[in-house]
């Protein structure tokens, strides 16, 4: 059976084509939340060794590491501010400030020698990024702000109000909260009451994401049970086609990275996928992966889009009638 899956990635050219998140949970240990003290500069800031270091102005060379804070930055300061984004700013399929960051702004891929030589004053990181790079950047005396919400739209909210306070854009800052806020709740609104259909994410050739991921919460409040849930999976995690079989989802949905948008027709073809009652009821979707798998603002979109997709019911009628 194995065989089945592996001839529909090959056919149609797909590598281990994962969102960064995926290959990147290494997850930094014993580090403390962040938070920024001070209603004006100079600030306080309390990095992820639990020191407290001085933002004595509004930074002007900042490092954003990762796509998250690409994307939150893009929406907050201006590109001048920036000495450097990561190389993610640039993909064409998860990437939602593409052109956002022109030169001379750098492209890092993380590496604290790279972010060091550009002498920043302020270093964007996640807890899932290397856990030895940020006590480097902390040893040196970098100030560090730490995104800690990947997880769930309430951290997605902190992170963006963290950046927010530690770059001096509060109040565009709050305005992209509470458009967050507006949006699931109008989701939750929409779809409240309705069946829950049994929901996977897939990524090929063979990931999902569980408890303890972004897409876990998106799948609830589109109205959907996130299959995966029943392998007490969490976070990003390998899924073979025995276990995918098994689950038997009712909606697969698959990230648009690469040859994705080719993936429900092959699948329909294939032995042992073409029996599963998603595949059988041709509800095999492609979403775009800058919103799906956003943890930016942009997840609200991903939100959306999703539950279009789940209960297309629910949105069809309202939209008929101007909902």
């Amino acid at each position: 059976m194995l065989a089945a899956g592996a001839i529909v990635v090959a056919a149609l050219g797909i590598g281990p084509l994962l969102h960064p998140l995926s290959g990147a949970m290494v997850g930094a240990r014993d580090f403390h939340p962040c938070r920024i003290e001070g209603a004006s500069f100079p600030k306080r800031l309390v990095d992820p060794s639990g020191r407290v270091r001085a933002i004595p102005e509004a930074p002007r060379r900042i490092v954003s590491g990762y796509l998250a804070s690409d994307e939150i930055l893009a929406a907050l300061v201006e590109p001048s501010r920036l000495a450097a984004v990561s190389i993610y700013a640039d993909d064409p399929w998860s990437s939602n400030c593409l052109h956002a960051f022109p030169p001379p702004i750098r492209r890092v891929r993380g590496e604290p020698e790279e972010i060091l030589a550009l002498r920043p004053d302020l270093v964007f990181v996640t807890n899932f990024t290397d856990e030895g790079t940020v006590r480097l950047l902390d040893s040196a005396g970098v100030p560090l702000v730490r995104f800690a919400g990947w997880d769930s739209f309430a951290g997605v909210i902190a992170d963006i109000r963290l950046t927010g306070a530690a770059v001096g854009a509060e109040a565009r800052a709050e305005e992209l909260a509470r458009d967050i806020e507006r949006r699931v709740a109008a989701v939750d609104e929409r779809v409240r009451g309705r069946p829950r259909p049994r929901v996977l994410y897939y990524e090929p050739p063979g990931y999902t994401r569980g408890t303890g991921a972004l897409i876990d919460e998106m799948i609830d409040r589109a109205g959907g049970f996130n299959a995966a849930r029943e392998m007490g999976l969490r976070g990003v995690a390998e899924i073979g086609f025995e276990s995918v079989l098994a689950l038997r989802p009712e909606v697969i949905v698959i990230p648009g990275f690469g040859a994705a948008p080719g993936l429900p027709a092959a699948l329909a073809g294939s032995p042992g996928w073409s029996q599963l009652p998603a595949v059988r009821a041709g509800r095999v979707r492609v979403l775009p992966a800058s919103s799906v798998t956003a943890i930016s603002q942009h997840a609200a979109a991903g939100l959306e889009e999703l539950a279009r997709v789940v209960h297309p019911e629910a949105f069809d009628a309202q939209d008929r009638h101007g909902g």
